[in-house]
């Protein structure tokens, strides 16, 4: 197993235990925190702390918006209902702060309409992306018979 497939299995042991400790806030830096302990020294330069901080939250911000963002895949490999609901889900933050995931249950009714909007405009998205190709592969289709008839 490389270092890298290592800090991503101790991130995912991370987020499993954010979940039996039942946190109703879960965000990037808390996970990065969680790994630098993991391989820390205690003779590591605030600069080599800072930089690996960094990283593991930049990897922690990916891992997380592939479980609970609203515009990530709908239908990730393996699974099997994707219109179910997730576990967590995030809510809304301000430009520059990072994502913040709350569990369903915990969030508030405002929150909840936040996620259904944000849903909502991923969708739309999507299916105006999925229109514009139709009308690109029509296009190119059509001309092709033409030509080769």
């Amino acid at each position: 197993m490389s270092l890298h497939e290592d800090i991503q299995q101790k991130m995912r042991v991370a987020l499993v235990q954010a979940s039996e400790q039942e946190m109703d806030h879960l965000s990037p830096s808390w996970m990065a925190t969680q790994i630098y302990e993991a391989y820390r020294s205690p003779s590591d330069d605030a600069h080599v702390q800072y930089a690996c901080i960094e990283h593991f939250k930049q990897m922690a911000r990916k891992l997380l918006a592939s479980k609970f963002h609203p515009d990530r895949d709908e239908i990730a490999q393996g699974e099997l209902f994707p219109e179910t609901l997730q576990a967590r889900y995030p809510i809304q933050k301000k430009r520059g702060e990072e994502p913040v995931y709350k569990f369903l249950e915990a969030l508030s009714e405002l929150e909840g309409y936040w996620n259904v909007d944000q849903l909502r405009k991923a969708g739309r998205s999507r299916l105006k992306h999925a229109q514009t190709l139709l009308i690109y592969l029509k296009a190119k289709f059509s001309r092709l018979r033409t030509v080769n008839d």
